[in-house]
């Protein structure tokens, strides 16, 4: 078969037969609703009285055009379903019989046409017929390229076509030869088990995720499989998945199979997660191997062995988990541990030493803490009568003290509060949940990092399987979306646990709107694509299109405009219509970024970044029709000369995030001048505001950076480590506050604990406080 004959063929198979019937049919229906209406006119003119007639000659010849688009519309639908359900497949069963000939003379061409056909939803009804077809195939390329189809519609879930060539593969027991997790698959599938080389770990680490595949033949035999493990670095990989994510099909194998891994510590750590704890107590009766895996375990994996041991009721236990002779300092404790600390000197009564570390904390443990010490009804008679007069002015404190701060503080200019910098971290993008509790980082192209923020530890880690292109979070739920080369992934936070797979592929940026209903992908330079959730399905709902690069986008409130910047400004869509209606700001720089602000009942702001530095902030109304005659300039800001990368609005203060390539601009509109400008030596990937914890977030290459403002900082900040520029800028807000406010109660609370500790901290040697999982030491300051 020669390239001409080949389009052809293809040209037959992919047209849309009922478009051609169904344009035949309208115009053979026009023609038959004109002869109606002459019919008919000439009918009640020639038939009935005189009036009639009269207003029938001069009526009924305006209803011509009205008739003949009726019986156009009727006609050419019924043709082009005639033509669709009749010819087309005529045709398309015909070139198909005629390709499986061509296919058995192993003509390279008959595959690939049979296979476009396979995929195409036009040929759908053929599908059996083109799938047996394919049962001739036997070049080893073909097969291979029939394996990769099934899989991809297989892990995408359309189960009809993935459902046919799983029955092809299977009864023709065909399994590739690479990558390594399509060989798997395919062997599973075909049942040809003695194909896979259970040597080596990662076929371990595919099997254990074909032990979760939703087709029972697949997940049956991946469990098969893993029972035939004899090689111990096989043995060691599926022990490791199983203290890595507490796999629920590793630990069955552990039990049914005794698997256990070569290495003491590991082999330790398996027997008592997987609640074998008879041969535990055999293997490592001194617990030092226990404690030796705990100083070298990830975060995960130490927060189970400490919850194993809390489950078990074993207080030696929870010690030796994190050092029997390990002290901590206090503020090196995090969040969990605060609250294993609340837990165990509340469990045990010893309310004098909750006081202590109340008094040394950091204030918002120390309100925690008092907050307990309240509701026991604990009598602080045994104190000092200047120690007692600091509990009686702080409990009566504690219901003023929310974690809310007033906006006055929220506008006060941020000051450094931690940096996340991994090892050989090269930041691609990141992302906030909407509490401000966790930070999503994408770093080295492939990998997901969970940190959770008021710690700054690193809580859970994923390797993607394709290249990553583009991240955001929900802004309600706790769930993740990834754009990869081929596809989007939606994780649950902060487990990164798989919960969706949309196939959406190239998605380069992604936001969400309306509250998270609506999701908007760019995915394509000059492309925005518009999804909607209908049940659990994100469904298409508008594609569309510039002619110049999109550098960003962003939805109008009432879902009726989406506004683009491209190279020729920022412009607006009319999603009905898709018709792009015009230019804003009338400047001829490149638009780079937006954001969009409801600010009033009857005007709305729209910021514009451009490629100059400059911002633009416009007045709108909420009609995207009156776009072209109401909007409005409300100033203008010079950011620099660098190119805007990025605009965020900080909804409920009415403040503005501009991101340039090395500087961060905080802005209070209409103000012409910063707030705030921060600048980094390296260059930035993003920036992002969490309100909720009032934490700004600034990623760079190679670290990211919080910011707050000065009193989130000390609320988080231990006592101990106050300095005294912090007491002399308590005591200055303390004489510019004079209402109750929730600000001025933490002001007064944090100053009062400062006062305290400066008078009475003359202790040389550092305090320890035995918790039962380990023991905190309270510095000394100097």
């Amino acid at each position: 078969m020669d390239a001409r004959q080949a389009a052809r063929y293809r040209r037959a198979l992919t047209t849309h037969y009922a478009t051609i019937g169904r344009s035949y049919g309208e115009r053979i229906g026009r023609v038959l609703g004109v002869v109606i209406a002459l019919a008919l006119w000439f009918f009640i003119a020639t038939r009935l009285d005189f009036c009639i007639s009269l207003g029938a000659i001069l009526f009924l010849p305006l209803l011509l055009v009205p008739l003949a688009r009726i019986a156009g519309g009727v006609v050419g639908a019924a043709f082009g379903e005639i033509v669709e359900g009749i010819a087309a497949r005529i045709i398309r069963r015909k070139i198909v019989t005629h390709l499986r000939r061509l296919h058995l003379a192993q003509d390279s061409n008959a595959f690939g046409l049979l296979m476009e056909a396979l995929l195409s939803p036009l040929c759908a009804p053929l599908r059996d017929e083109i799938t047996n077809a394919l049962r001739h195939t036997t070049q080893p390329n073909s097969i291979q390229a029939i394996c990769r189809t099934w899989l991809k519609h297989h892990k995408r879930g359309e189960r009809e076509l993935a459902q046919s060539l799983a029955r092809l593969i299977h009864e023709e027991r065909w399994a590739a030869q690479r990558p390594l997790e399509l060989r798997v698959y395919t062997a599973l599938l075909s049942e040809q088990l003695e194909l896979l080389d259970l040597t080596k770990p990662d076929t371990v680490a595919v099997l254990l995720e074909a032990c979760r595949d939703a087709d029972a033949t697949i997940a049956h035999n991946a469990r098969r499989a893993l029972s035939q493990l004899r090689h111990p670095a096989a043995i060691d990989a599926l022990c490791e998945a199983f203290l890595q994510s507490e796999d629920a099909c590793a630990r069955e194998l552990i039990l049914q199979h005794d698997y256990l891994p070569q290495d003491a510590i590991r082999r330790a750590l398996v027997l008592f997660l997987s609640g074998q704890e008879a041969r535990y107590e055999a293997l490592d009766p001194e617990h030092t191997l226990l404690a030796m895996g705990y100083l070298t375990a990830s975060e995960s994996l130490q927060r189970r062995l400490l919850e194993r041991a809390r489950q078990l009721g074993r207080v030696d236990l929870m010690r030796v988990v994190v050092g029997s002779n390990t002290r901590k300092r206090i503020s090196e404790l995090r969040d969990r541990e605060w609250q294993a600390v609340l837990e165990a000197l509340s469990a045990q009564a010893r309310w004098h030493d909750m006081w202590r570390l109340a008094t040394e904390a950091p204030p918002y443990w120390s309100k925690q803490l008092l907050q307990h010490l309240a509701q026991v009804g604990w009598d602080a008679a045994s104190l000092e009568p200047e120690e007692r007069a600091l509990y009686e002015q702080l409990r009566a404190l504690l219901p003023r003290l929310i974690v809310a701060i007033e906006p006055n503080q929220r506008r006060a200019s941020l000051v450094p509060h931690r940096v996340i910098a991994p090892s050989n971290l090269h930041l691609n993008d990141f992302a906030l949940t909407a509490d401000g509790k966790y930070a999503v980082l994408a770093a080295n192209e492939r990998e997901l990092q969970v940190w959770h923020l008021p710690d700054g530890s690193l809580e859970h880690t994923l390797t993607l399987p394709r290249l990553f292109r583009a991240l955001a979070t929900h802004p309600s739920l706790p769930l993740l979306a990834v754009g990869m080369t081929t596809e989007l992934h939606f994780y649950r936070l902060p487990e990164l646990e798989l919960d969706a797979t949309v196939p959406i592929a190239a998605a380069s940026q992604i936001k969400f709107f309306a509250e998270g209903t609506i999701l908007a992908c760019r995915t394509h330079r000059r492309r925005v694509e518009l999804y909607t959730i209908q049940g659990s399905e994100w469904t298409l709902w508008h594609r569309l299109q510039r002619p110049q690069e999109v550098r960003d986008f962003t939805l109008t409130p009432n879902q009726r405009a989406l506004l683009v910047a491209s190279g020729s400004g920022a412009g607006v869509f009319d999603i009905a219509t898709e018709e792009y209606r015009r230019t804003f700001g009338g400047r001829a720089a490149e638009a780079t970024a937006l954001a969009y602000l409801p600010r009033l009942r009857f005007t709305d702001w729209l910021a514009i970044g451009y490629d100059d530095g400059l911002i633009v902030i416009l007045s709108l109304p909420p009609v995207p029709e009156s776009f072209a005659v109401a909007a409005r300039e409300r100033v203008r800001l010079i950011s620099g000369n660098d190119p805007i990368r990025a605009l965020h609005w900080i909804e409920p203060e009415q403040r503005l995030l501009s991101v340039s390539e090395f500087t961060v601009h905080l802005w209070l509109p209409p103000n012409r001048y910063p707030q705030q400008q921060l600048s980094f030596e390296t260059p930035i990937v993003d920036a992002h505001y969490a309100f909720a914890t009032n934490l700004l977030a600034v990623g760079t290459r190679n670290h990211l950076s919080l910011w707050t403002d000065p009193l989130s900082h000390l609320i988080r900040q231990p006592i101990t480590r106050y300095k005294e520029g912090d007491l002399e800028w308590l005591e200055q807000q303390l004489q510019e506050s004079t209402n109750i406010s929730a600000t001025r109660a933490w002001l007064e609370f944090i100053h009062a604990l400062v006062r305290h500790h400066w008078r009475y901290d003359i202790a040389i040697e550092p305090v320890v406080i035995n918790v039962g999982e380990f023991d905190i030491e309270i510095e000394v300051t100097d």
